[in-house]
């Protein structure tokens, strides 16, 4: 709408320029510059982008199957000097809900947020929500990608990054905090792609990552460890991941392999178990019709679980980001 209105504008004075006369061209000068105060102040503003994803479900329950909107989202980032912020809301569920609200700035040469936010656990939860292989995240990633309130700090050094977030926890309000490390290293070529999964864009080199987390919650006791890795190499990509919780006694695991075909196609596998008696398959094909901005998903879901019995799930799905 700014480049709209800024072009009209533009004309309308050029027009007026032929009109104007030796006398009036000061008071156009000075026309001008405000304009340009102006429109510098609109371009200043914050930046929207966002996503919508809604896909088509279909099981073995025997149901016909419907249609639901896995995320709409709508994100709003800028800067005021040195301090930056980021909102986003989600309307999936047909009313708008505030995911992220936090604001960066920075301490000496590390990186610093405060606010509502993902703390700093697997890359599965850390991606956006639109740039994942398959339509849903895997169950790890959706179990770390949950918010809350708090402070983080981070560095990069190179091939290491470090985050280290105090967040409320399940203690809410009261004296008892969240504590999660993460550490990430580079360890072979630039390191896997960390914004989205798969190989579909990664490049043509060898590249392999591995992140180390810890979690420690002092509202309910609980502490978990988590170990990432990823690897991509060309067409094809691999990524484990594995969490430990210390309550629950179990090693929850989660390994996708993809692999990037010519023409925009991209085929993948994930296999997951929570060690609590639930294996899940899932088996996906991707089209990217521009990058992972536009892409036609179709997932084949296989759930084996002990207590609940067997589900097969296929689902349709389209992403469609601005």
């Amino acid at each position: 709408m700014n480049k709209f209105f800024t072009t009209a504008l533009a004309g309308t004075l050029v027009c007026a320029t032929g009109f104007a006369s030796e006398t009036e061209w000061p008071e156009l000068d000075r026309e001008l510059e405000a304009l340009s105060s102006t429109l510098s102040t609109l371009d200043g503003g914050p930046s929207l982008g966002g996503w919508g994803i809604i896909a088509y479900d279909n099981n073995s329950d025997g149901d016909m199957g419907d249609f639901a909107l896995r995320s709409v989202r709508l994100n709003a980032s800028g800067s005021n000097g040195d301090y930056g912020y980021f909102v986003s809301l989600d309307a999936a569920g047909g009313v708008a809900g505030l995911m992220d609200a936090y604001a960066t700035f920075g301490i000496g040469g590390i990186s610093a947020q405060m606010g509502a936010f993902r703390a700093p656990t697997l890359t599965s939860a850390l991606i956006d929500r639109n740039q994942t292989f398959f339509i849903d995240r895997s169950a790890l990633g959706a179990a770390g990608a949950v918010r809350d309130a708090g402070l983080m700090v981070s560095g990069d050094m190179g091939t290491v990054g470090w985050w280290l977030a105090v967040m409320d926890g399940s203690d809410l309000a009261g004296d008892d905090y969240e504590i999660t490390g993460r550490v990430a290293v580079d360890l072979m070529g630039d390191g896997a792609n960390g914004s989205n999964e798969g190989a579909y864009g990664a490049g043509d080199g060898t590249c392999l990552s591995a992140a180390l987390a810890f979690q420690d919650d002092g509202g309910d006791d609980s502490s978990s460890m988590a170990v990432e890795a990823y690897f991509t190499s060309g067409p094809f990509s691999a990524s484990v991941e594995a969490v430990d919780n210390d309550d629950a006694d179990t090693t929850a695991t989660g390994i996708t392999v993809t692999y990037a075909f010519t023409g925009d196609w991209e085929l993948g596998a994930r296999m997951e178990d929570d060690d609590d008696g639930t294996e899940t398959m899932t088996i996906g094909v991707n089209k990217y019709v521009s990058g992972h901005d536009v892409k036609w998903q179709v997932n084949m879901q296989s759930i084996d679980d002990d207590v609940l019995g067997d589900t097969d799930t296929i689902s349709v799905g389209l992403a469609v980001g601005f």
